[in-house]
């Protein structure tokens, strides 16, 4: 729903379709068997009820230009739309039937303020009627019809199944599908959430141009190149977009039928702050858009706020901020003002219109979790030798019983997916290892698994080590017989691990049964290669995956208390504009370096970039006296620069869901060490300008000079090693095989611009703590194969694993001894990373900020509009200092919220506990 009004040539239409309190206007597409016929409508009242509405396809879509250009005729009155509408409009008419449509620009009188008022709460209720709803991503331009095809065909395959990597104009169609404006509409939230929820999922379509596919396989593809960025290291803004709204959708029928789903202050609050970044054309829809998605008790719709589009955008944003400000969340607030771009605002009052490039720093959430996605049980069923693909869509539940019954299922499942373990049984499909056992076990193998007396697992003990019995489950292959382990179940603790293939191949292995090895084929063992690898890919990938989706479900950071533990003491003035709150104004910037990147996957070259400035950041925080005398020693003055990076958050999600603190692994000093004055730079390697596939490269190469050693020393055969296994090539090819001798040529020169920048700082940007998407060009990489210390360090620990080829006594090579250490260094992320290296994401909470130091040596990350000068000010009752400016009238603005490491636990209060320090009026402005 945009607000700005479609051009229209007359007023009778509305005038002559009065609506009802529960009534809406119907839109009739007339059809037409020529696709450049004029576009014929009807326009007729209706009573919003499933009945009337059986029929009823709503429509997602952008108004793109904001004047009507093109001409429609509705009840035979002439009106001017806009090429988009009038584009969907043609493409969704039929030859032969009338299609009956919601459409909101025309379906409202966009120029009554009143009805809009009206009108735009029912939205919900207009969309969860509908029994389709259409998502108009536009017509056909940019290749769009190719990135359909390969959305579809992403869409049609496991979450986890290996990713192919897009290229050259398949590629750019993809990226530019992905960047249309729907995807970053405010309203496409409502819209989908209530248009596709529930049982109606499956009649949701994505349109562009003649092509459509289901939603369902939008969310798949989404899924997946998201669960393969590691691998893949390509780019789409939209995904993340993507993932939030099915998220959302998924919970529509919990908002709405839960007993307890009545919204709190932070809630909205939450849900208002979480989408700032979508937009709107009208500012104030940043807020109203969102409202129809809040419950109250019982079911009724939130209406603490309702949409007034004939307050002004500064009287709207004041009185949403006066309304949180009233009990609830209180200064919570105050985190969400930036520098505003409406003028007149209040610094106090965020402007929503804006939406900083940073990450929010961690929070409190409110009480509204994500779902469990349905798709986490989404794979390729490695029994089904066909290539086929099991999508479990998400059941309709009764009943809240059900839904948490449903609910638990999913968390118990994937959590251990997160171990590594797949669950493969239930009560209707049994593995293979017990449709092996007689019939009366195969019985007694259902009631147990119904009354959740035995899960069965699918499991690889060489790829996961013994994790899972760490986590307390049992191992049935350590029984003499399955069958006896089944007899023997009496508690709900039993589990059992459905291993059979990998049993099967490992006892093959280890009684020396070397006929069955030798009776394989070439062609089929070479099979069994590509096989395993899309079986043990799938589960890392899905390991992964499931680490992350269990973080939004619980998140693990480190959570704020720099004041959040006293009682807010705040006053607001509306004549004077002032909200005046108790605080500290504790210290001042002093140094303050210039922004970091806002987003190092977006443009390959900002990695180098990021690094070059946490290099320059770490020499002059090092370098400063105060910081030292402030952090006690310059061991700890390192320690502070590295957490203040992390915005102190060291806790991540580990094996089976647990939460790891990964402070002990934390090597502060081998982070950025000093590069030796002796070393010379040089022209760097030119690589592919993405980790993932530069470390596949060297691993695979390290392997097969391994191997070829292997086969020379106890074969005696000078041949080199030949085997088919995805990705082999890379190490071969490691630049985009349609790039020409000019596109060669401008990546060389961009590698070494890029490599010269490290002489801007004086630190090794090779041994750096962060997981980073894209290559940083080395220019000491020669003499580093020699003279590093760490990296050669780093290379014996890895050798250890090469190692493991020596270890096999008589039979070739087969396809699990090959994919288990590819495996193994897919899954640790090992090899070709730095020593030391933490997982990614580390650095998020430093994109997009800027470095400084205070006068009292505190280290911290302000907004990119911070300076010098700038004042370090903690609220009572707030959990973040914030860094404000003085007005010069003895009032001061906000400029945004800010990391300071050594405040943010509380420091202040204790000081001014103990009588060390005094509090202070502060009044904003």
């Amino acid at each position: 729903m945009d607000s700005q009004q479609e051009h229209m040539d007359t007023s009778d239409l509305y005038a002559s379709l009065p609506l009802g309190t529960f009534e809406i206007r119907v839109l009739l597409l007339e059809p037409a068997a020529c696709p450049t016929a004029r576009i014929d409508c009807k326009l007729e009242c209706r009573s919003l009820d499933p009945v009337q509405s059986r029929n009823l396809e709503s429509l997602s879509y952008t108004w793109g230009s904001r004047v009507g250009t093109e001409e429609i005729w509705v009840n035979d009155l002439r009106r001017l739309v806009t090429s988009n509408l009038a584009a969907f409009l043609r493409h969704r008419r039929d030859a032969t039937d009338t299609v009956s449509l919601w459409i909101d620009a025309i379906c409202i009188n966009q120029a009554d303020p009143e009805e809009k008022e009206r009108q735009i709460p029912m939205m919900n209720m207009i969309y969860s009627t509908s029994p389709q709803l259409n998502i108009w991503l536009g017509p056909e331009q940019d290749d769009s019809d190719i990135a359909m095809d390969q959305l579809w065909a992403l869409g049609s395959c496991s979450p986890y199944d290996k990713m192919p990597i897009l290229t050259g104009r398949t590629l750019k169609a993809l990226e530019q599908l992905l960047n249309r404006p729907w995807w970053s509409r405010v309203w496409i939230l409502q819209e989908v959430l209530f248009g596709a929820m529930g049982a109606k999922l499956n009649n949701a379509r994505v349109r562009c141009g003649k092509m459509n596919i289901q939603w369902v396989h939008v969310v798949i593809a989404a899924v997946r190149m998201q669960s393969h960025r590691d691998d893949m290291r390509q780019y789409f803004p939209a995904i993340d977009n993507i993932l939030f709204l099915e998220n959302l959708r998924d919970q529509a029928l919990n908002r709405i039928t839960a007993a307890a789903g009545a919204a709190t202050k932070d809630d909205v609050l939450e849900l208002v702050s979480r989408f700032r970044r979508l937009q709107s054309t009208d500012p104030r829809d940043k807020i109203f858009a969102l409202l129809g998605m809040l419950f109250k008790d019982n079911q009724r719709p939130f209406t603490d706020i309702r949409p007034n589009y004939t307050a002004t955008v500064e009287e709207a944003f004041t009185s949403f901020a006066l309304y949180m400000l009233d009990g609830g969340s209180k200064l919570t607030i105050l985190r969400h003002c930036h520098v505003h771009l409406i003028e007149g605002l209040p610094s106090w009052v965020p402007d929503w219109s804006f939406s900083s490039s940073a990450l929010p720093l961690p929070s409190k959430r409110s009480d509204f979790r994500p779902n469990i996605p349905w798709w986490i049980e989404s794979f390729k069923d490695p029994d089904d030798k066909r290539s086929t693909t099991q999508l479990r869509a998400p059941d309709l539940l009764r009943n809240e019983q059900e839904r948490d019954g449903e609910e638990r299922r999913r968390l118990a499942d994937l959590r251990l997916a997160s171990g590594g373990i797949r669950v493969v049984g239930s009560d209707d499909r049994l593995p293979k290892t017990i449709e092996g056992l007689p019939p009366e076990l195969q019985s007694l193998a259902r009631q147990l698994i119904a009354s959740e007396s035995l899960v069965v697992f699918d499991a690889s003990q060489e790829l996961y080590g013994g994790r899972a019995e760490q986590a307390g489950y049992k191992d049935v292959r350590s029984d003499d017989s399955l069958a006896k382990a089944l007899e023997n179940i009496t508690s709900k603790s039993s589990t059992v691990f459905d291993t059979s293939k990998d049993l099967q191949m490992e006892q093959s292995r280890q009684d020396g049964d070397k006929d069955t090895l030798k009776d394989v084929s070439q062609e089929e063992r070479e099979a069994q290669m590509v096989s395993a690898t899309i079986t043990k890919g799938e589960r890392i990938t899905q390991r992964r995956t499931n680490l992350s989706i269990l973080d939004a479900l619980s998140p693990a950071p480190h959570l704020f208390t720099a004041a959040a533990q006293t009682e807010p003491l705040v006053r607001v003035e509306i004549d004077s504009r002032t909200l005046s709150a108790e605080g500290f104004l504790w210290d001042t910037i002093d140094e303050i370096h210039d922004p970091f990147p806002d987003n190092v996957d977006a443009d390959w070259q900002d990695a180098t970039r990021f690094m070059v400035s946490v290099g320059i950041c770490k020499a002059i925080a090092l370098k400063n006296s105060a910081a030292t005398d402030l952090y006690s020693s310059a061991e700890g003055q390192c320690e502070a620069f590295w957490l203040t990076m992390f915005a102190g958050q060291t806790e991540l999600r580990g094996h089976f869901g647990e939460i790891e603190d990964m402070r002990p692994t934390m090597r502060f000093e081998h982070w950025l060490p000093e590069l030796p004055q002796h070393w010379l730079p040089t022209e760097p390697r030119v690589t592919v300008a993405t980790n993932g596939r530069l470390h596949v490269a060297d691993y695979i190469r390290r392997c097969k000079t391994a191997m070829t050693e292997y086969l020379q020393s106890t074969v005696g055969s000078n041949e080199q090693l030949l085997f088919d296994m995805p990705g082999v090539g890379m190490d071969q090819n490691l630049l985009p095989s349609e790039w020409n001798k000019e596109d060669i040529e401008l990546h060389r020169s961009q590698f070494n611009h890029l490599a010269s920048l490290w002489r801007k700082q004086p630190y090794d940007l090779y041994h750096l703590p962060f997981s980073l998407l894209n290559t940083i060009p080395d220019p000491y990489w020669e003499i580093r194969a020699h003279d590093d210390s760490l990296a050669l360090l780093k290379n014996r620990e890895y050798g250890k694993r090469t190692g493991f080829f020596h270890a096999v006594s008589d039979a070739p090579f087969s396809g699990q001894d090959i994919q288990e250490i590819m495996d193994e260094e897919a899954n640790n992320s090992v090899g070709a990373v730095p020593s030391g290296t933490l997982r990614p994401g580390m650095e998020k909470y430093a994109l997009g900020r800027r470095f400084f130091i205070t006068k009292r040596g505190y280290f911290g990350l302000a907004p990119k509009e911070a300076k010098s000068g700038d004042r370090i000010t903690v609220l009572l009752g707030l959990d973040v200092p914030l860094i404000c400016r003085n007005n010069r009238d003895s009032t001061y603005k906000i400029v945004g919220k800010s990391y300071v490491h050594g405040l943010m636990d509380g420091e202040l209060i204790k000081k001014w506990e103990n009588e060390q320090t005094e509090i202070c009026t502060v009044t904003l402005k």
